[in-house]
């Protein structure tokens, strides 16, 4: 069974764990973030500001 990430609207900031267990955050307008997907089965999930994504322990892409 697969579970759908649903977010909030003007939540677009996605979280996303690595392959090292690092959590991202990627924001709009990023190299990577079209192409990231958010996956909660993986703990993944939305974020609707930078700060709530530090707040929860997410680093923001470097990229």
């Amino acid at each position: 069974m697969s579970r759908i990430a649903v977010r909030k609207v003007g939540c677009d900031i996605k979280g996303n764990i690595s392959e090292r267990g690092e959590h991202i955050y990627h924001m709009p307008g990023q190299k990577y973030y079209l192409a990231t997907r958010v996956n909660p089965t993986r703990g993944e999930r939305w974020f609707c500001s930078q700060w709530e994504a530090w707040w929860a322990g997410w680093r923001k892409a470097k990229v």
